[in-house]
């Protein structure tokens, strides 16, 4: 069974945007890949042509809900009560709770939400969690703005990254110790130095690695 679903199709205007951009850590987050049965995987960004033939001979459910389109994310992000966001979120990713994810690529999507927005996805996606979920993100060291681009995977040590279709979204910066008090029940375990100051995060359960990462930047 190989099943998508998926939100709108992204691209932009990165001009000097590389199709592919070297990576630590994606291949730590899928190195137990081949012991996993049948997979449930999220991706929030569109649905990359690259991923989905990564994980095309897998038995997988996978989920593109392309929250970097979704209107209340793409907005000026108003302060609404926590309850609202995390409906609003549990809709837009629209993971049914009986299901585990196996996977969480979040790519860039937490520096383009403010503080209330990630606290409010990650409860959303609490009864989806538990201590096999493993997650991978991206976020920048100096709080810059981050490339208006989507990712996808090439291999365990490549990602793919193409023009987002819209404007780029406000970043908002958040420091690894900030990261590390907003993403539970994940931890940070490593964390390595991309291109453009970008930062690649790997994440696991809270109760596989209780201590959370220092910076490693390799």
């Amino acid at each position: 069974m190989f099943s998508i679903k998926n939100g709108q199709d992204g691209d932009a205007s990165n001009k000097e945007l590389s199709p592919r951009l070297g990576c630590n850590l994606i291949g730590e987050a899928i190195s137990d890949i081949d012991s996993r049965r049948e997979l449930v995987v999220l991706d929030v960004g569109a649905a990359a042509s690259s991923t989905v033939n990564f994980f095309s001979e897998k038995k997988i459910r996978l989920f593109f809900p392309d929250l970097h389109n979704a209107d209340f994310i793409s907005g000026s992000q108003p302060d609404l009560h926590s309850s609202d966001l995390v409906s609003l979120f549990s809709r837009a990713m629209n993971v049914t709770p009986d299901l585990q994810l196996d996977y969480c690529f979040f790519w860039d999507i937490f520096s383009f939400l403010k503080r209330s927005y990630i606290l409010a996805m990650l409860q959303a996606l609490s009864p989806n969690l538990g201590e096999k979920t493993r997650g991978y993100c991206i976020g920048n060291m100096h709080g810059l703005d981050m490339p208006n681009c989507e990712y996808g995977i090439a291999d365990t040590c490549v990602l793919t990254q193409a023009n987002r279709n819209g404007p780029s979204l406000k970043t908002y910066a958040h420091s690894l110790s900030e990261l590390t008090s907003l993403l539970k029940p994940f931890v940070i375990t490593k964390n390595r130095l991309l291109v453009k100051g970008r930062i690649e995060y790997l994440l696991v359960d809270g109760s596989l690695s209780p201590e959370p990462s220092a910076p490693m930047f390799l």
